[in-house]
C-alpha cells in the first residue's frame, strides 16, 4: 500500500483536498486499499482552513511516504514557518515523490526544492515565484494551467489520477531538469 500524505498549514485552500477523492475513489474500486492517506501539518492536531473549517491532521514525523503534496492557499502573500520549510526540504529523503497542488508550489520553491528546476504553472503563480526564487529557478516554461487556472475539477483529478497510475511514465525531462506541473 502506498502512503500518500497531504501537507496543510494554517489557512490552506480546502479545495487543495478536492485532489483527495481521486485515492479515495481509487481505494473504493480497488479489491484491497491502495492507498493510506494522511493529513499532515507541523504541530498536529486541529488546522485552520482559508474558509474558516478546522481540520484535525497528523504531526510531521520521520515515517517514509511515496508521495507527498503541498496543499495550496489563497493568502495573497503567504509566509511558512521554519519548522514546515525544514519538513519539506527534507521531504525527498523519505519519499519517492514530492508534489504540490497550486501555489503550494511556493513552499517547495522556499524550501529550495525548486532551485535549478525549471517550473511550470500558471500565470497567477509564475509571477509569485519568479519573484521569490529569481535567480535559483528557471520559469521558461510557465504554460501549464492549474486548478486555479482554465482546467476544471474534473480534468485536474483525471491527471492526477493517470500520474499515479501503475503505468505512469514517470517525469517528463525539460532540458536537464525536471519538469514539475504544480
Amino acid at each position: 500500500m502506498q502512503r500518500i500524505g497531504f501537507i496543510a498549514f494554517t489557512d490552506f485552500q480546502v479545495l487543495s483536498l478536492s485532489t483527495l477523492s481521486v485515492f479515495e475513489c481509487a481505494n473504493m474500486l480497488a479489491n484491497e486499499p491502495l492507498y493510506d492517506l494522511r493529513i499532515l501539518s507541523e504541530a498536529g492536531g486541529p488546522i485552520r482552513t482559508s474558509s474558516g473549517l478546522t481540520l484535525e491532521t497528523e504531526r510531521f514525523d520521520e515515517s517514509e511516504y511515496d508521495t507527498l503534496i503541498v496543499l495550496g492557499t489563497l493568502v495573497a502573500r503567504p509566509t511558512f514557518s521554519a519548522g514546515l520549510l525544514a519538513y519539506v526540504g527534507d521531504a525527498p529523503r523519505k519519499t519517492r515523490r514530492v508534489a504540490s497542488i497550486c501555489n503550494g508550489a511556493l513552499v517547495l520553491a522556499e524550501a529550495g526544492l525548486l532551485d535549478g528546476r525549471c517550473v511550470r504553472s500558471d500565470i497567477a503563480l509564475a509571477n509569485t515565484h519568479a519573484r521569490a526564487t529569481p535567480k535559483r529557478t528557471q520559469h521558461k516554461e510557465l504554460v501549464v494551467p492549474t486548478l486555479a487556472g482554465e482546467w476544471n475539477d474534473h480534468n485536474a483529478r483525471a491527471s492526477i489520477l493517470r500520474g499515479f497510475s501503475r503505468n505512469a511514465q514517470g517525469p517528463r525531462s525539460c532540458g536537464q531538469h525536471w519538469q514539475l506541473v504544480v
